[in-house]
């Protein structure tokens, strides 16, 4: 999410954190002063890839996003991760059309090789944005901001033990909960 306003265009430092009570940590994060910009929403998000030349196996992303109502098109390039930080490129637009933006990246030979869901609430917290995600895998704070100090920051202000810092994304972070708990769905999506 390329919101942050200090950070330089087109760049992304974040961190996630696992978290056991979801009302708890939205209470924290209000009382600390951030405020709510979204709430709730549902995403729907695919990732794409190619068959030859595939872009995971360079560290790059090609996400589509369906979150309520509006659709984005996002590249993302991992550039370093160290101490449970992430730094990566990140290049995202809004697109109209969010079928037929899949349909012509399909021609393209991308196809989708892992759909993930989520309701997100946003909160922006001075020159940072907190993204609480409830996932099928469970809750995880997103903290970005213009630096690692930050984040650590503001993990610490919330009660965060920053040793607890993820710098994975959902599709690694799926991979390990699929195995360590024998599931044999490809997708992190809600089961009804």
């Amino acid at each position: 999410m390329t919101l942050t306003p200090t950070q330089p265009k087109n760049q992304e430092i974040e961190a996630k954190f696992p978290i056991g009570d979801r009302a708890a940590m939205r209470d924290r994060i209000l009382a600390c002063g951030a405020e709510l910009r979204i709430d709730e929403i549902h995403e729907l998000n695919l990732l794409l890839d190619r068959e030859t030349d595939p872009l995971q196996s360079s560290f790059q992303r090609l996400r589509l996003r369906l979150s309520g109502t509006v659709a984005t098109l996002t590249y993302k390039r991992s550039l370093k991760k160290a101490d449970g930080v992430a730094f990566r490129e990140e290049i995202e637009t809004e697109i109209a059309d969010f079928e037929n933006t899949r349909l012509i990246l399909e021609r393209l030979g991308y196809t989708t090789r892992f759909i993930y869901e989520k309701y997100r609430s946003v909160f922006s917290l001075a020159d940072s944005f907190l993204m609480l995600d409830d996932t099928p895998i469970g809750t995880y704070l997103e903290i970005e901001a213009d630096s690692r100090e930050r984040i650590m920051e503001i993990a610490v202000l919330l009660g965060l033990d920053p040793a607890t810092a993820i710098a994975a994304g959902y599709y690694q972070l799926f991979s390990e909960w699929k195995a360590a708990v024998g599931f044999e769905g490809e997708n992190m999506i809600f089961l009804s």
